[in-house]
């Protein structure tokens, strides 16, 4: 049956390429079911304010955009590997959108039979900090959360001496969704637990809270002053540090106090929790600015990247912001002593971030205005 299924992959992969741009002109691509967030917003506006041909391509079976109905849209599973390089280096559509960074920089190759490549965020993270170099030069159109994302881009284009990208000043499709969710969550039963919760939504670098080894006591300690806490690992952490999560699993799977999380399509444990614990993780900037709760960042080392980051200038902005919306935590003092220490959370996120609440009707809009020009 494996056999099989593989190979009806590879017919639909050779359906797709036989078609006519006309009938695909707009493919999206994930890299699997916890980048649907990020894509959904867009492709649905895009589907609501024209007419046009859609394909959704994902390497995941589990994948929620498989499951989506519309005359306009179509979709198709790929494999991760060579499938996935093949197919790419064959792509041929009007205009890819992805949140896939490093397009053309290893063994997922750009085509000559594709128009525009556009990326589209899947952090609020700064670009020149948290990805590698070079992770976003090869795109033709970048969607960027905010100023500073601009800003960023520009400096290494700069410093790099690269053509420049066209960026959009977009916002953050996430962002918008979490918002609108939480308004409704805030209204319902759920969100009347009595329960004090913890989110621990680590990044994934190797400093970060899982890979130094510091959730066991984050944990316990959390456990021990009757927190409920909820791990919630960076999708990166499942595919890098298995053994170290199954580690932490079989300490404290049977523990009623603590919860397992391992994937971000669903946001209850986030709206549910009443603070957050983390790292460098962009989880940080969603949590802030949807849901206006506390912080406690631990003090571990900065995310960093790019090895050319301290050259190119420019302060990252999950750094800049860290000590507006939370609190540095050393370790040392009880984590209720520290929420103690927190006062009205107050700062306006739209100084930062573009179109707050509409970033899906813009996103449409330049992709409306982007087929227009392709095919006038």
């Amino acid at each position: 049956m494996k056999i099989l299924s593989y190979f009806d992959k590879w017919i639909k992969v050779y359906d797709y390429l036989a078609l006519k741009k006309s009938d695909k002109v707009i493919t999206f691509y994930s890299e699997g079911k916890n980048y649907w967030p990020y894509l959904k917003g867009i492709l649905e506006n895009i589907l609501k304010e024209f007419d046009t041909s859609i394909y959704y391509v994902t390497s995941d079976a589990d994948d929620p955009g498989l499951c989506k109905d519309n005359k306009n849209y179509n979709t198709l599973l790929i494999d991760e590997g060579f499938m996935r390089d093949w197919f790419f280096k064959k792509l041929n559509t009007h205009i890819l959108i992805t949140t896939m960074p490093d397009i053309d920089n290893f063994q997922i190759k750009k085509s000559i039979n594709t128009d525009y490549y556009v990326y589209t965020q899947h952090s609020m993270m700064s670009p020149n900090c948290s990805y590698r170099k070079g992770s976003f030069d090869n795109y033709d159109i970048i969607f960027c959360c905010g100023q500073y994302m601009i800003d960023e881009i520009r400096k290494a284009e700069e410093f790099y001496n690269l053509p420049k990208k066209e960026l959009v000043k977009h916002g953050y499709t996430r962002l918008d969704t979490l918002i609108d969710e939480y308004k409704v969550f805030q209204k319902s039963k759920l969100n009347n637990t009595g329960e004090q919760r913890i989110l621990l939504a680590p990044s994934w670098n190797e400093g970060g809270i899982i890979e130094s080894e510091l959730t066991d006591k984050i944990i316990q300690s959390s456990i021990n002053e009757g927190f409920q806490i909820t791990l919630r690992p960076h999708p990166e952490s499942l595919k890098k540090s298995p053994q170290k999560i199954k580690k932490i699993l079989d300490k404290f799977s049977n523990n009623n106090f603590f919860r397992y999380e391992d994937n971000i399509v669903t946001n209850d444990n986030l709206y549910n929790s009443d603070l957050l614990i983390t790292d460098w993780s962009g989880i940080a900037l969603e949590y802030a600015f949807a849901l206006n709760k506390p912080i406690l960042f631990v003090n571990t080392p900065q995310k960093i990247l790019n090895d050319d980051y301290h050259v190119l200038g420019a302060r990252a902005f999950e750094d800049m912001i860290r000590d507006k919306i939370g609190i540095i935590w050393n370790g040392k003092e009880t984590i209720t002593d520290v929420i103690k220490k927190f006062k009205n959370i107050n700062y306006e996120s739209a100084n930062y971030i573009f179109n707050i609440g509409k970033s899906n009707e813009v996103a449409a809009l330049y992709i409306k205005d982007l087929v227009k020009k392709i095919i006038s």
